[in-house]
């Protein structure tokens, strides 16, 4: 959270970290002001520029009526609370953000009501995704039934994947035989009844499947946006490093959030005036589309082939685009059709 300098005085304590406006004659200089104890373990923390200092805050009453305190240096010193704090100058209003990041724990991140679904890898990939849907989730973890150790991740890309490969290998059955599938057939080729472990396992064979990683709570924002960047993945389990639990899953989303309940004191780069495409953001040649009347299936198709999450959809007549097909709106659309 932030708040001004000015009323920095009056503040209920540092449980979160803070962002300072504070104003030195003429000159308006921002600065981050963090509790010491709260800073990540792997942010800025040994860095030239951060300066410590003690500072003495009210201590934060309860409701109900005031108690009287009698006016004595004693009675002062119950109702203040020291804090040391660090306090970093943002000199370069483009490097605003990182310092953000820089400067907090995942846990600033965290939701105030989080929903965690874990499953153990030997629940067959259709439960699974029932279950994913009707918690109205899109990811679960996966946790090894024999070492109760957290394995993997298990999201609407992997039954995507699933469905695709069950359509294919029935396709070609029926290519090659001539014939429809028995309803007997069907239900020995169906390969959401596999485990979740099986499946994991076939994707690492085919080299599909990406090495589970995994931060801790304790670790700064700017180190999981570039876990998150690196490795090319979207979820990343955030660690309690002393139960060994999972607290939640940190995602683009949540960072982007994050950037956005903070914005409005920050200083606002330079780059956030200019165009998105002259930033060079996002696809603006080849882009893959849908028409009305495409098939579910090659709607799926393209997104697994392209390894993109969404599609626009445009019309027919004067390529206007309607609407935005998303992976976990085509899945919603196969489970219930």
């Amino acid at each position: 959270m932030f708040l001004l300098a000015q009323v920095m005085a009056t503040a209920n304590g540092l449980r979160r970290n803070k962002a300072i406006l504070s104003e030195l004659g003429d000159e308006a200089t921002t600065q981050f002001i963090v509790s010491k104890r709260a800073l990540p373990k792997n942010g800025l923390k040994d860095s030239p520029n951060v300066h410590f200092c003690d500072v003495s805050l009210p201590r934060e009453t309860g409701p109900g009526p005031a108690i009287e305190q009698a006016d004595s240096e004693e009675a002062e010193e119950k109702n203040v609370i020291y804090r040391t704090v660090a306090s970093i100058p943002i000199e370069d209003s483009e490097m605003v953000y990182c310092h953000l990041f820089q400067l907090n724990s995942c846990y600033q991140a965290m939701a105030k009501n989080n929903k965690m679904i874990v499953f153990t890898d030997d629940m067959n990939i259709r439960k699974a995704f029932y279950a994913l849907i009707y918690n109205s989730a899109r990811t679960g973890l996966v946790l090894d039934s024999r070492t109760y150790c957290l394995s993997s991740v298990l999201s609407a890309t992997d039954f995507i994947m699933v469905l695709m490969k069950l359509w294919k290998f029935r396709e070609a059955i029926t290519s090659i035989t001539g014939l429809q599938l028995t309803e007997e057939d069907e239900k020995r080729t169906d390969i959401t009844e596999m485990p979740i472990r099986s499946w994991k396992e076939h994707l690492h064979n085919d080299g599909k499947l990406k090495p589970f990683q995994t931060i801790d709570v304790e670790d700064s924002l700017y180190s999981a946006a570039e876990r998150l960047s690196s490795s090319r993945i979207h979820r990343l389990p955030v660690m309690d490093p002393h139960c060994g639990d999972c607290m939640f899953i940190i995602t683009h989303r949540r960072l982007l959030h994050f950037i956005w309940q903070h914005a409005a004191l920050l200083p606002k780069p330079e780059f956030l005036r200019e165009r998105v495409r002259d930033l060079g953001v996002g696809t603006w040649s080849n882009i893959k589309y849908i028409l009305h009347e495409t098939p579910l299936i090659d709607a799926l198709d393209m997104l697994m082939n392209e390894k993109i999450s969404g599609v626009p959809v445009v019309r027919d007549e004067d390529g206007l685009e309607v609407s935005f097909a998303s992976e976990h709106n085509l899945l919603i659309t196969v489970i219930f059709s």
